[in-house]
């Protein structure tokens, strides 16, 4: 910021002392030593982008270590409540606090969504297939696999933004696609008047092929963002491979595991 202008002239015009190095406690003093800066500078130093042309504005420029948006958007008001506290008015401006607070909007309007999703498809499951139990236990593999992408989240020690909270929503479509195949094929089975487990058998010889198949192009495909050099596609591709991987095995283990479990009359 121009403090430091200000000491380094301060130290200069005080022969180089050390001491000196310091905002001077006069404001007359203050005063003279940006009059005698500006009419000293050479082209292209001006203090246009640190002090207004009125000297009435200053201009912070703050860095830090901070990544994540809570813990940005807490020493944001920091600033501003410590600036009003000694008599100033200050305003935040930059690519940073735009970027915490509109995370923040991402975040909880990915949380609010993702749950109207859930609810949305288990009731569409219940019209579709005309069972309530069924439609319960379709949704619970889905589950699975977005925690596992919030656990490798975590384990990554990387944060939850609009490329991850995008990842889980993408993801979350294709791993309720294939419980309804996988589910509708099941139920057609058992409507022929087959047992739970001829069902489930009968499924995994048909469905079970193209599930693999699909998954296996999809997790290549996504994967290929891993390989680049901008972060957040890297994540993205990281995590819709761990996540659709976890949904091709819930949907052939986990899926067939409970629904022997409850239809196992």
């Amino acid at each position: 910021s121009l403090l430091k202008v200000i000491k380094k002239m301060n130290q200069t015009l005080h022969g180089n002392d050390p001491t000196y190095f310091r905002i001077p406690s006069e404001r007359q003093a203050v005063s003279d030593i940006l009059f005698l800066y500006g009419m000293s500078l050479p082209e292209g130093m001006s203090l246009n982008n640190m002090v207004s042309l009125t000297n009435r504005y200053l201009r912070l420029r703050v860095t830090w270590g901070i990544e994540d948006s809570s813990g940005g958007i807490f020493h944001s008001n920091e600033f501003i409540a410590k600036a009003k506290e000694i008599g100033l008015n200050a305003s935040l401006g930059g690519k940073q606090p735009i970027y915490f607070f509109m995370n923040r909007m991402v975040v909880s309007t990915f949380f609010r969504s993702m749950a109207m999703a859930i609810i949305l498809v288990s009731f569409l499951m219940l019209i579709v297939f005309k069972d309530l139990k069924l439609a319960m236990l379709a949704m619970l593999p889905n589950m699975i696999p977005l925690s596992f992408g919030v656990a490798v989240l975590k384990l990554a020690g990387q944060y939850l933004d609009i490329g991850t909270a995008i990842s889980s929503t993408v993801c979350l479509g294709i791993a309720v696609d294939d419980t309804i195949h996988f589910i509708a094929n099941y139920k057609r089975s058992r409507t022929l008047g087959n047992s739970s487990y001829e069902a489930i058998k009968s499924t995994y010889k048909g469905t079970g092929k193209a599930l693999i198949l699909t998954t296996l192009v999809l997790v290549l495909g996504f994967g290929s963002f891993a390989l680049g050099n901008f972060v957040p596609n890297q994540f993205f591709g990281l995590l819709c491979m761990v996540m659709l991987t976890m949904a091709l095995v819930t949907d052939l283990l986990f899926l067939p595991a409970i629904l022997l479990r409850a239809y196992k009359k």
